[in-house]
């Protein structure tokens, strides 16, 4: 495990239990913007800002930077009332990829910020 994913879980697991999310806004591309700034902030130069680059991973390429602004206003407006829509805006934001890198644990944070302050029954 490299340094920066050893810092960034220690900070994501500081944030748990914390009241550290009170001023995070919650199912926002905003909200997901300050948890990224937290987990890497001093890590990444680009900590916290959304990406001017295109990117792709295994073979999939993510939203277009020339469409991402738009995309995450969108993203913003889809409705967290069920399980299912909370879903479907968990996979939008990640179709959208909007950091270089650490999307993944950011996003798993802001999903779990989503499904906690929202009354929605999920049943396993």
């Amino acid at each position: 495990m490299n340094n920066v994913d050893q810092i960034s879980k220690e900070r994501a697991l500081e944030l748990f239990g914390s009241q550290k999310f009170q001023g995070f806004e919650v199912g926002t591309a905003d909200g997901l913007r300050q948890i990224h700034e937290y987990l890497f902030g001093d890590l990444y130069d680009f900590a916290g800002q959304i990406r001017e680059k295109d990117i792709s991973k295994g073979g999939f390429r993510f939203a277009s930077c020339l469409y991402l602004a738009e995309s995450l206003e969108k993203i913003d407006e889809l409705p967290e009332t069920t399980f299912e829509q909370i879903v479907a805006k968990y996979v939008e934001m990640n179709i959208a990829h909007p950091f270089m890198e650490g999307n993944g644990r950011s996003m798993r944070i802001w999903l779990d910020l989503i499904l906690n302050s929202r009354e929605v029954g999920v049943i396993i």
